[in-house]
């Protein structure tokens, strides 16, 4: 008998215990942190026909208005200056790459007109970049897909960091043994510069 009390007293003794252990309150707090703002930042070309320090003078896409009339086999045309800028809000360099993609019109004339690249100033970085000669039809099914990779004289890829602006000059000439194939012929172009992060 005895053990059978002592059996019931540990009995509620145990199942006191974990009422009381499920009503027992202490005191709690918590504090916040704020203020905590995560954005993402870009990559952003940018084109002008001069270096300027003015925001609204570069932009996505340029209308040069640089028509050649009247070409002649033979004839040299005046360079045409270009300005890209690393205008990424995220601190990164960009390598770009020049695609002719467009060439609508004669193909006597696509084949005809050579055109070429020269890297005229680099900021803080080494010029004296430049392409070959190579015809509008050239660039267009050899580079206009993958893009030829704006690189220096020695072959070594050189991304423009943020916020600075390379110099480029485009230069046009008719190849000298074209003949009458060309004659009262119309031909449009579309240049584009791809960019892509690097660090």
């Amino acid at each position: 008998m005895n053990t059978k009390i002592i059996a019931s007293l540990l009995t509620i003794v145990a199942v006191g215990a974990v009422a009381t252990a499920g009503t027992i309150a202490y005191f709690t707090d918590s504090v916040e942190v704020s203020g905590i703002t995560l954005s993402s930042g870009n990559a952003d070309l940018k084109l002008s026909n001069i270096n300027s320090s003015d925001p609204n003078d570069w932009t996505d896409g340029l209308n040069v208005g640089f028509n050649l009339t009247n070409v002649h086999p033979g004839q040299i045309f005046t360079d045409q200056t270009f300005y890209l800028k690393n205008n990424s809000l995220s601190e990164i360099g960009l390598n770009t790459w020049f695609k002719l993609t467009t060439v609508s019109g004669n193909a006597e004339l696509c084949n005809a007109i050579l055109l070429k690249f020269t890297n005229v100033s680099a900021g803080s970085r080494s010029s004296g970049r430049v392409t070959d000669w190579h015809s509008l039809c050239d660039w267009r099914d050899n580079f206009g897909t993958t893009g030829w990779q704006m690189e220096t004289a020695a072959g070594v890829v050189e991304a423009i960091p943020r916020g600075e602006a390379d110099q480029w000059t485009a230069s046009f000439k008719v190849d000298p043994n074209a003949g009458n194939e060309i004659a009262g012929k119309t031909l449009g172009v579309k240049i584009y510069f791809d960019a892509e992060q690097v660090h």
